[in-house]
C-alpha cells in the first residue's frame, strides 16, 4: 500500500512501507465487512493483520499501535461472530 497516488499520468510513491497505511486500509475492510458481510472483505482483513502482526515488534507509535490493535480486535470479533453462527446452524 503506497502512501499516495497520482491518476494522472498514474504514479505511485516509493514508501510502501508505512504500517499504518495497512492498519487503516485494514480498518476501512472493517467497516465494510460490518455493513455488507461480504467475505472478500474479511479475507483482506485476514491478510493485513497477518502483515500487521508479523512487524508489531518494529511499532513504536503509540497511534499506530492502537490502529493495530483495533484492526486486530476487530477480526477476532468477525471470526466468533461466524463460529458463533455455524454452531448456531448445526
Amino acid at each position: 500500500i503506497f502512501s499516495n497516488y497520482e491518476f494522472f499520468p498514474f504514479n505511485h510513491s516509493e514508501n510502501f512501507s508505512s504500517i499504518e497505511n495497512y492498519a487503516l486500509f485494514s480498518l476501512i475492510c472493517a467497516k465494510i465487512y460490518d455493513k455488507t458481510k461480504n467475505l472478500k472483505f474479511l479475507n483482506t482483513i485476514l491478510k493485513l493483520n497477518d502483515i500487521l502482526s508479523s512487524r508489531i515488534n518494529s511499532i513504536d507509535e503509540s497511534i499506530t499501535l492502537s490502529l493495530v490493535y483495533h484492526a486486530i480486535n476487530y477480526e477476532l470479533n468477525f471470526i466468533d461472530d461466524l463460529l458463533k453462527t455455524k454452531v448456531e446452524n448445526l
